[in-house]
Parts: structure tokens; sequence; C-alpha cells
């Protein structure tokens, strides 16, 4: 909201996904890749229900983002995928 004078809320909608989507897109390792899509598919359903009633898009992006965090972590993803860093 503090930007809203100097730059269209939409721009500044659009550079907060991109700056959470891309980089998890951008990674090596697999898990992060789909939780880069898990991203995408939220920010969709996020706006397809904006359009019929009102949702707050970061607890939803949250919740379902943490769900799939807590997938890696209990599935052991990353310790699997490089276990120089992670074993």
């Amino acid at each position: 909201m503090f930007l809203d004078y100097l730059i269209p809320r939409q721009l500044t909608y659009a550079i907060y996904l991109f700056l959470i989507i891309v980089p998890p897109l951008m990674s090596t390792y697999l898990h992060m890749r789909l939780f880069g899509v898990t991203l995408i598919v939220i920010v969709t359903l996020v706006y397809v229900f904006l359009l019929y009633a009102y949702i707050s898009f970061f607890c939803l992006l949250a919740g379902v983002g943490t769900i799939h965090l807590i997938y890696i972590i209990l599935h052991n993803k990353c310790c699997r995928e490089c276990p120089v860093l992670f074993g």
C-alpha cells in the first residue's frame, strides 16, 4: 500500500509474484522446482476464487506452500538430492 502512489498495485503484485515464484523454478533441485509449480497453481486458484469471493491471498499461499514444504521435509527430499549439503 505504501507504493500505491508511485506504481500501480498490479505491478507491485507482479513483482512480488516474480520474486517468490522464479527462484524456486530456477533451482537445480527437482523438489524445489516442483514447489515453484505448486506456487503457480496456488496463484492461479487464488485468482479464480477472487473473481467469485474475496479470500486472503497470503493466507492461502502460506497454508498450501507450508504443506508442500512439510512434505519435502518429512520425505527428506533434500538429503536424497544433495547428500553433500544435507547428509
